[in-house]
């Protein structure tokens, strides 16, 4: 839809010479809306008010990531392996963690690592006695290492009872890998 737009080339000129505002005299230009959108003025008010709300849109996008950050707690069992190929043949090797004998022993290694973008605090959790809970399907024996990189955060508390392993609510800061080793089997 094309409007037309009627512009003189002085606005006064009709009044200060009493003419009729609807008969042009000789001389004074009609603009029309043809015109105006092919002009510079016309194009750099759409680019602008295109630059504005897309700026707009990106505010709200940032301000809405920033006051609702994501949470998100990855975990990865690497090595979950029968320390002998055969678990039920008779070999001369064998496993005994402190005085008991470790039958069928296998080796975990779990990965535990937040890839959110934000640290997870204990409060984050349920409530304070909730922990991570891993159940391997064989008693856990005992858990051999514990890392977590960079070395300046702090490792988790883990304990184990039957064939669970838990770690317990504590700062998981973002992006750091927690490597849990276990050994287990039947005891």
């Amino acid at each position: 839809m094309i409007f037309l737009v009627a512009l003189l080339k002085s606005p006064d000129s009709l009044s200060a010479r009493g003419r009729n505002p609807h008969v042009f005299p000789r001389g004074e230009t009609l603009i029309s809306a043809e015109s105006y959108i092919g002009s510079s003025d016309f194009w750099n008010t759409v680019i602008t008010v295109f630059v504005t709300v897309v700026a707009a849109l990106l505010a709200a996008w940032a301000t809405l990531r920033s006051v609702n950050p994501r949470r998100r707690l990855v975990w990865r069992q690497h090595v979950n392996s029968n320390l002998f190929r055969d678990a039920g043949a008779a070999t001369a090797i064998g496993v005994s963690y402190g005085q008991s004998v470790v039958s069928e022993p296998r080796l975990v290694e779990l990965l535990v690592k937040n890839a959110g973008r934000r640290d997870l605090q204990s409060s984050d959790f349920v409530n304070a006695d909730n922990s991570l809970v891993f159940d391997f399907g064989v008693p856990v024996v005992a858990v051999l290492n514990s890392a977590v990189q960079p070395p300046t955060a702090a490792p988790s508390v883990t304990s184990h009872t039957g064939s669970e392993l838990r770690i317990h609510p504590g700062l998981i800061a973002k992006r750091p890998d927690d490597n849990v080793l276990g050994i287990g089997g039947g005891a």
